[in-house]
C-alpha cells in the first residue's frame, strides 16, 4: 500500500509511554534531538523517519497574536514552554486522513502535518532573455549603493535551494565570501559519499547563489542544500517541508547563538522554491493542511525565525496563466501558498529589465496574507550561465535579497531596524508598476536599488523609540510620517457614519489630525502622470498655509493621480502647473483666499481616493473632516 510523508507533532514533555523521548544537546547549532522509534506513540500504519531528528517547534499562532515587528526579539526564542515536538513518518494512504482530521485522538500527540513536497520556481519559457546581469546591476543602482557602503559587509546570505558550487562561482571571477561551518546539508542514505557545502552540483542554487550577489558581492553566503533529494527515484530538485524545518531550525539556532567579535549582524535567508503539486498536500480547512494554514509547523518556524531577526524573502511561483509552470497542473493563477505568503516574509514576483511582469509570475493574493506579493524584482537575463537564462521568480526573489543584504550592511538588524521595517522601507520606496499602489501582480512595484541607497535610517517614534514604519521617503521639512502615524490617524476616520458636515469649526484640531494622512498619500499622488504634480503641490501649498495659520512646523509632501477632467478641477490646477511655485510664500496668503483655490482640486480627487483598496475610504473622511471645517471657518470670518 502507498504511503505518504507527514509531520507528526508531539507533546514537548509527555510521560514516557505517552510521547517521545528526547535528549537535549550542548552542541552548537544542533537541529534537533536524538530519539528512538520506539519512543514515538504507536499509529497505524505509521513508519517513524530515523534520520530526521526531532524538532523543537513554536507553539500555534493564536489569533490577535502580535505582529512580527512587535515581538522582535535578538534573544534565543526555543526556550518557550508552549513548544512542542516534531517527528517525520510515513503513513498508509488509508489511515492518513482520519488520523490526521482527529489526531489528539492519540495520546502524547498534537497533530498530524501534510509534509508537502516542495521544488525550485526555475524559468517555464523559452524567451530570449532580457538584458545580462551588468543591465541588472545597473537597474538596481550597485554603484550608488556601494557608495552608500551597502555591500553586504557583515550579513549572513542563506542560499536555501538545491546547493552551491564554489568553483563554478569563481570561474566566473567571482570571490564569494563563504561559510561552511554555517551551512546546512541532508543526511545521505548509508553508503553514499557525504554532501560537501560550496561543492554541491551546479544546478538551481548556484543560479541563485550568483544572482544574490549582484547586489551583495561582500556577503557571506551560507549553503542551505534544502532542495537535495533524501528519497530514492526522484530528481535532484526536489525536497521535503520537513527538511525545510530542520533547515530553519538550524539558522534559528545561528541567528540567536554566541557569535565572535567582528561576526555577522544580519541574515538574509533567501529561498527560490515553494509547493507545485498540491496532492502532497492536505485539502483546504483540514487541520494537517499547509498551503493555507499558519499553524503548520513550517509556517510557525518561518515566523520564529523573523522573530529572532532574520529578513526572509520567498518566490511568489511560477503559475501565472500567460505561462505557467508545467507542474502547476490545473491550478494557474490560484494564489501564493504557505510561507511563500507569509506576513514575516517578503513575497517576490518577478519582472524582465523593462519592468514588465513576466508571464510565469503568480499573481496573487496570498494563502496566508492577502496582499502578496510585496515587490517584484528582475529575472529573465542572462547571468550565471547554468541555464540559458536566470528566470523565473527564482532569479528574482536572490535579486531582491541580495538588495536587503546590501542594505542590512549599512543598518544591521535591531530593535530600531527589524525586518518589518526594513519591509515597509523595501515595499514604500519601490517603483510603482500595474495599477496604482498595491496590486497582485507586481505587489507594491518594482524593488528600488536606487532609493534604498538614499536611506538615512529608519523611523523613530517621540523620544527616540522604535517604530515599525520604512525608511525617510516621507521626511519632508524635517518631519516624518511614519506608518504608525499614518494607520493611526487614519483610525479616528474608520468609524461608519461619521457626520462630516457636522464637524466643528475647529480648523487646527482637525488639521492636526488630518496632517498624518496629507503626509503619508503625498508622495503617492506624485506618481500620477499629467496631473499629480500639480494636483500634490496644490496640497502642498495648503499644508504650509495651515501650517503657518496654526502656528506649526511647515512641511512639503506631494500626490499623483490618473488625468482628470472637469472645468473646475482643471481650472484650478492650472494655477499649480507651472513651476517655481512657492509653498513657503503661501503660508503669508490668508488661508481662506488659499482654501478656495485648492478646494476643487481636493474635491476632484476625492473619487479617486475612494477607490483605493484598504485606506481610500477613511483617507476621504479625512480630507471631508478637513474641508468641513476649513468651510465653516471661512464662513465665519
Amino acid at each position: 500500500m502507498p504511503k505518504r510523508p507527514v509531520l507528526i507533532e508531539l507533546s514537548q514533555s509527555p510521560t514516557p509511554e505517552e510521547g517521545i523521548v528526547f535528549e537535549s544537546s550542548a552542541a552548537p547549532f544542533r537541529t534537533g534531538f536524538s530519539m528512538a522509534a520506539a519512543d514515538v506513540p504507536h499509529l497505524p500504519g505509521l513508519e517513524i523517519d530515523p534520520s530526521f531528528p526531532a524538532v523543537a517547534i513554536p507553539p500555534p499562532v493564536s489569533s490577535g497574536a502580535p505582529t512580527e515587528s512587535m515581538r522582535f526579539s535578538l534573544e534565543a526564542v526555543d526556550e518557550d514552554p508552549g513548544a512542542t515536538v516534531l517527528v517525520r513518518g510515513f503513513m498508509d494512504e488509508s489511515e492518513v486522513e482520519s488520523f490526521a482530521a482527529s489526531p489528539t485522538m492519540q495520546p502524547g500527540v498534537r497533530a498530524i502535518f501534510a509534509d508537502a513536497l516542495i521544488e525550485p520556481c526555475p524559468t517555464c519559457i523559452n524567451s530570449p532573455a532580457v538584458g545580462n546581469a551588468a543591465r541588472v546591476a545597473s537597474a538596481l543602482c550597485v554603484s550608488k549603493l556601494k557608495a552608500a557602503s551597502m555591500t553586504g559587509t557583515g550579513v549572513l546570505l542563506a542560499i536555501v535551494d538545491t546547493g552551491i558550487n564554489l568553483p563554478y562561482l569563481r570561474s566566473l571571477g567571482l570571490t564569494p565570501n563563504f561559510n561552511s561551518s554555517r551551512s546546512w546539508v541532508p543526511q545521505v542514505a548509508p553508503g553514499m559519499p557525504p554532501l560537501v557545502p560550496g561543492n554541491l552540483p551546479v544546478d538551481h542554487g548556484t543560479m541563485c547563489a550568483f544572482d544574490a550577489l549582484i547586489a551583495a558581492p561582500d556577503s557571506t553566503l551560507i549553503d542551505i542544500a534544502v532542495l537535495l533529494s533524501r528519497r530514492p527515484g526522484r530528481t535532484v530538485m526536489e525536497g521535503l517541508l520537513s527538511d525545510a524545518v530542520l533547515a530553519y531550525s538550524f539558522l534559528q539556532r545561528i541567528l540567536t547563538g554566541p557569535r565572535r567579535p567582528g561576526d555577522f549582524h544580519s541574515m538574509v535567508v533567501s529561498n527560490s522554491w515553494g509547493m507545485f503539486q498540491r496532492q502532497w498536500d492536505f485539502p483546504v480547512g483540514h487541520p494537517g493542511n499547509y498551503s493555507d494554514n499558519p499553524n503548520h509547523p513550517f509556517n510557525r518556524i518561518v515566523g520564529r525565525l523573523a522573530q529572532a531577526g532574520a529578513d526572509i524573502l520567498f518566490a511568489a511561483g511560477n503559475c501565472g496563466h500567460e505561462c505557467p509552470d508545467s507542474r502547476c497542473g490545473t491550478e494557474i493563477d490560484q494564489g501564493i501558498y504557505g510561507a511563500n505568503s507569509h506576513a514575516d516574509v517578503l513575497s517576490v514576483a518577478g519582472v524582465d529589465l523593462n519592468k514588465n511582469r513576466v508571464g510565469y509570475s503568480t499573481r496573487g493574493p496570498g494563502r496566508l496574507t492577502n496582499q502578496k506579493p510585496d515587490i517584484a524584482s528582475f529575472t529573465h537575463f542572462r547571468g550565471s550561465g547554468v541555464y540559458r537564462v536566470d528566470g523565473g521568480t527564482s532569479a528574482a526573489t536572490p535579486v531582491a535579497a541580495g538588495v536587503v543584504a546590501a542594505v542590512r550592511s549599512r543598518f544591521p538588524v535591531g530593535p530600531g531596524a527589524t525586518p518589518a521595517m526594513l519591509r515597509n522601507a523595501v515595499k514604500r520606496l519601490s517603483e510603482d508598476k500595474g495599477t496604482l499602489g498595491f496590486d497582485f501582480e507586481y505587489g507594491w512595484g518594482v524593488i528600488s536599488g536606487c532609493k534604498l541607497s538614499q536611506m538615512s535610517g529608519f523611523t523613530t517614534g517621540v523620544g527616540g523609540d522604535p517604530v515599525a514604519g520604512g525608511p525617510q521617503p516621507f521626511e519632508v521639512g524635517g518631519e516624518m510620517t511614519t506608518d504608525e502615524q499614518f494607520m493611526e490617524a487614519l483610525a479616528s476616520f474608520r468609524e461608519p457614519g461619521t457626520d462630516v458636515a457636522a464637524a466643528a469649526p475647529d480648523v487646527c484640531g482637525t488639521y492636526k489630525k488630518v496632517k498624518p494622512v496629507l503626509q503619508g498619500i503625498v508622495p503617492f499622488l506624485k506618481l500620477i502622470p499629467n496631473i499629480g504634480k500639480p494636483a500634490a503641490k496644490a496640497i502642498e501649498t495648503l499644508m504650509a498655509g495651515l501650517d503657518s495659520f496654526c502656528g506649526t512646523s511647515p512641511v512639503s509632501s506631494a500626490f499623483s493621480l490618473e488625468s482628470w477632467a472637469g472645468g473646475d478641477f482643471a481650472s484650478a490646477l492650472s494655477e499649480f502647473e507651472q513651476p517655481g511655485g512657492s509653498e513657503a510664500a503661501a503660508a503669508t496668503v490668508d488661508i481662506c483666499a488659499t482654501y478656495k483655490k485648492v478646494k476643487p482640486i481636493l474635491e476632484g480627487l476625492l473619487p479617486f481616493l475612494a477607490l483605493i483598496p484598504n485606506i481610500g475610504k477613511p483617507v476621504v473622511a479625512a480630507l471631508k473632516a478637513l474641508m468641513a471645517a476649513l468651510d465653516a471657518h471661512c464662513v465665519t470670518v
